[in-house]
């Protein structure tokens, strides 16, 4: 049951997307509902200046199997512990100077469970990892050569449509 969701969960992240755009966040790409993906959605279409610099980050498992997904490195954790996302302003990409954590093998107690059909939302807040003080537009990606996400013995790459935010 696990390899077939697995290989559908393959079948999405290497196979071809059909993309439409919705104001205010980041286009949905058609991804089946069987299969675990991930979104990035805005909170606010505009942030002001003086305000976090935040989003949501919704991960979904719409396979009929509990998934254990290790969430390091992911916005999964309270706090970032590694440059996640590929983040540009005015064409520029911007330095991650948020902390960077090394870890020793995980145990079963690291792994966070979700159930069949479940979504998991997460606001993150980027201004504590990144320099998102300047007034503009912002894109904001998954990182998906690092953003290896491991299922219990299994390790693939998941990646999101970016995500557009206008800060003034």
């Amino acid at each position: 049951m696990i390899k077939s969701a697995l290989s559908r969960l393959f079948a999405v992240i290497l196979g071809s997307t059909s993309i439409s755009a919705c104001e205010g966040q980041a286009p949905q790409t058609d991804i089946p509902e069987d299969a675990l993906s991930v979104r990035l959605a805005v909170i606010d279409k505009v942030i002001e200046k003086e305000a976090p610099f935040r989003f949501q980050y919704i991960i979904k498992n719409g396979t009929a199997d509990a998934i254990r997904i290790l969430p390091w490195a992911t916005p999964l954790e309270k706090i970032l512990s590694a440059d996640s996302f590929d983040i540009t302003f005015n064409g520029e990409q911007l330095p991650y100077f948020g902390r960077m954590v090394k870890r020793m093998a995980p145990t079963d107690a690291d792994y966070v469970t979700i159930s069949a059909g479940e979504s998991v939302e997460v606001t993150v807040d980027l201004s504590n990892a990144y320099d998102t003080s300047a007034s503009g537009n912002y894109r904001v990606q998954l990182r998906t050569y690092r953003g290896v996400y491991s299922i219990e013995t299994t390790a693939f790459v998941i990646g999101s449509e970016p995500l557009m935010i206008d800060r003034r």
